[in-house]
């Protein structure tokens, strides 16, 4: 009897390449839910947080004023700059 890894010509089998196909759909579909909804929550935490602090309405120049003084929150939403 021949051992379980050679063939019945005595050769030994050649080895099965890892799957290289893309990932499945469904993968892909959810994990752009989980960064379309990372996006509407922190969307939400700037629509709802930092623009109250920022925006006054009918004044022009002290919403402008805020917006330079409150320059850090505007920083970390733009890392490449």
């Amino acid at each position: 009897m021949s051992s379980p890894r050679s063939t019945t010509t005595g050769e030994q089998p050649q080895r099965v390449a890892r799957d290289t196909t893309p990932r499945s759909p469904k993968r892909l579909a959810r994990a752009a839910g989980v960064l379309y909804l990372l996006v509407a929550v922190f969307g939400g935490f700037a629509q709802g947080f930092l623009e109250p602090k920022m925006y006054v309405p009918g004044d022009a120049a002290a919403t402008a004023g805020n917006v330079v003084a409150n320059d850090a929150p505007g920083r970390r939403q733009r890392p490449g700059e």
